[in-house]
């Protein structure tokens, strides 16, 4: 029996989370979670994406961004440090099976009931904190704060934090820590980077969109919908599709090894491991 999903509410949480129980419990051997939304299209193609998610080495993907108050101000405390995220993240089946066994995770599950949006405080929450909760492929969100914003000390003095602007990419090299959804958000800063129209502050991509979307280094965008230039649907699906179907199979996706989740899972010391966010830390 399926349940009404609304925007901004528990619902969401409860199904997409009630969806990871049950890959959890099923017997095939996946190997990566990644969530779609209805107005998602994939950037790359499924065996892009698996050589992509090998690159990963278990390590989880979610964006950090530190949570508003109003969320949950009226609440108790709550059982971890609190994070906000986007709902799309990519994480390995080891961490879906840890988190639906977690009493710490269920007890974070039951506290968002009651607060704002919590589909976009529980990923990072349950990642982001390693002292409270040690997710397999998790992260330490405060230390990556600090490098994001450039106050974050290296215990070796020799090396020079500066938050990196480098802005190049490409369709298999990201520019960003992040890249389990492009989105762009409306603010002064990136509003003329959406060539569509906005829609609850979120772009909805337009036709001249699409050179850029085409080379995109993320996995899915958000967002497109039938009622906006409906082309830039279908033409990013064919092709992504014609990729799909050209048999190119040399194509090489090491720069998703060097993402900071990925050296860090392969043991690099915090320190020489670079967190990318070229548009800001507000902007993952």
């Amino acid at each position: 029996m399926t349940t009404k999903v609304n925007w901004c509410d528990f619902s969401v949480l409860r199904g997409v989370y009630g969806c990871v129980q049950y890959l959890s419990r099923l017997d095939a051997d996946w190997k990566y979670y990644q969530y779609l939304s209805g107005v998602d299209l994939p950037l790359k193609t499924n065996l892009e994406m698996v050589r992509i998610f090998k690159k990963l080495n278990g390590s989880f993907n979610s964006g950090i961004y530190d949570l508003e108050n109003y969320r949950y101000k009226h609440r108790s405390m709550p059982p971890l440090t609190l994070w906000k995220s986007s709902l799309s993240a990519t994480f390995s089946r080891e961490s879906a099976n840890f988190m639906i066994k977690s009493p710490k995770v269920q007890q974070l599950y039951d506290y968002l009931k009651h607060t704002a949006c919590p589909d976009e405080s529980f990923w990072t929450t349950i990642a982001g904190n390693p002292k409270e909760l040690s997710m397999p492929g998790g992260f330490d969100a405060t230390l990556w704060k600090q490098k994001l914003t450039g106050v974050y000390q290296p215990k070796n003095k020799n090396v020079t934090n500066k938050r990196e602007r480098d802005f190049k990419y490409g369709l298999y090299s990201p520019e960003k820590y992040y890249i389990s959804r492009y989105q762009i958000w409306y603010d002064k800063k990136m509003r003329f980077r959406c060539h569509g129209k906005f829609t609850s502050a979120s772009c909805v991509f337009g036709v001249s969109d699409l050179p850029m979307l085409a080379i995109r280094p993320e996995l899915v965008a958000h967002k497109m919908y039938f009622s906006v230039q409906p082309a830039t649907y279908f033409c990013l699906y064919e092709h992504v599709k014609r990729r799909a179907l050209s048999g190119k199979d040399d194509f090489n996706v090491d720069a998703y090894g060097d993402l900071p989740g990925p050296r860090l899972s392969r043991g690099e010391d915090f320190d020489d491991v670079v967190i990318k966010a070229p548009y800001g830390y507000e902007h993952y």
